[in-house]
């Protein structure tokens, strides 16, 4: 019995380890996801950062100026992927008609009711 008793703790040990392993890395995910959120929401404020120092910028300088120091408006995006996000493969998806979009199934006829249609020879009109 005591056999039973300690081999039933080194198991609970080693589920214990295994849990505290696993708990760790949601520690380190979550803190990650906060890290993501901290970067965006800093992104974002350099964002607007820089679109005031543009509005500061166009208004001392002219387009050609600007241009001759190669700096672009940040609001206006260049050639590029369209800003949709779509790719190819949604594109082609939207485009395919849809069941309901298409004429209805009409029932088909069993082999016994054959269409009539006037042979090559026949003489009816």
């Amino acid at each position: 019995m005591a056999d039973d008793t300690s081999q039933d703790a080194e198991l609970m040990a080693a589920a214990e380890k295994l849990m505290q392993d696993r708990l760790g890395l949601l520690a380190e995910h979550s803190a990650n996801l906060k890290a993501v959120e901290d970067a965006r929401a800093a992104l974002a404020e350099r964002q607007k950062d820089v679109l005031k120092s543009w509005t500061a910028l166009a208004s001392a300088w002219t387009e050609s100026e600007l241009r001759v120091l190669k700096l672009k408006d940040p609001s206006k995006r260049g050639p590029g992927r369209p800003r949709g996000g779509t790719n190819v493969g949604q594109q082609r998806a939207t485009n395919r008609p849809r069941k309901s979009d298409s004429v209805p199934e009409q029932p088909s006829s069993g082999p016994d009711e054959q269409l009539e249609t006037p042979s090559a020879g026949s003489t009816e009109a």
